[in-house]
């Protein structure tokens, strides 16, 4: 064997032959696991986006009065809702003694309340003050009193032939919040003649 300048190569023992071998070894790992490495610890930033403009989202309260859940004696009920759908109208049912839908169950009202008109969140007020005789039961002295507010028209909530009468229900992707209180208010049966 000769060498590059064209002397003779000198020879190499199988010691040295295994040295070279191994640099050569330990070089190409050192430079693949480091570039193996910098693919593992390299940082990805989260992808943030905004939500899809067409996505709908339920209506919720921003106060009520009584606080929900509460028990009391006197007939006001207020709430304050929005929605983060800009352009969704909303609507309030009120009603009393629901559920379960029996023939002391009363729909209050419905109380529609549009969407912004200046394109900024909805802050809108619904209230009911439910009275003996047309909403309140003369038989009982506990009244259940519930606010739904949905952000798309109610179902009909009354289905021929159906033996389930559903007050609240609403179709297609419709959301809602529900709001319950007790009233604790004795109605007097009207004098009869």
């Amino acid at each position: 064997m000769s060498d590059p300048t064209g002397g003779p190569r000198p020879q190499t023992t199988a010691a040295a032959r295994l040295r070279r071998v191994a640099r050569m070894l330990l070089f190409k790992g050192v430079i693949g696991s480091s570039i193996f490495m910098s693919a593992c610890v390299l940082p990805l930033a989260p992808e943030f986006q905004d939500p899809p403009a067409s996505a709908n989202y339920s209506p919720f309260f921003i106060t009520t009065e009584p606080e929900i859940g509460a028990i009391v004696t006197t007939p006001s009920f207020r709430v304050v809702v929005s929605d983060p759908n800009i352009g969704d109208n909303l609507v309030a049912r009120w009603i009393a003694n629901f559920p379960p839908a029996t023939g002391d169950t009363r729909v209050i009202k419905d109380d529609p309340i549009p969407h912004s008109a200046d394109g900024k969140p909805l802050f809108a007020t619904s209230m009911a003050a439910p009275v003996c005789i047309r909403d309140l039961v003369a038989n009982l002295t506990s009244h259940r009193i519930m606010v739904v507010i949905a952000d798309r028209p109610f179902d009909d909530f009354v289905k021929p032939g159906s033996p389930d009468i559903d007050f609240a229900r609403l179709s297609g992707d419709a959301l809602k919040v529900v709001g319950t209180w007790t009233l604790d208010k004795a109605c007097n049966a009207p004098a009869g003649p």
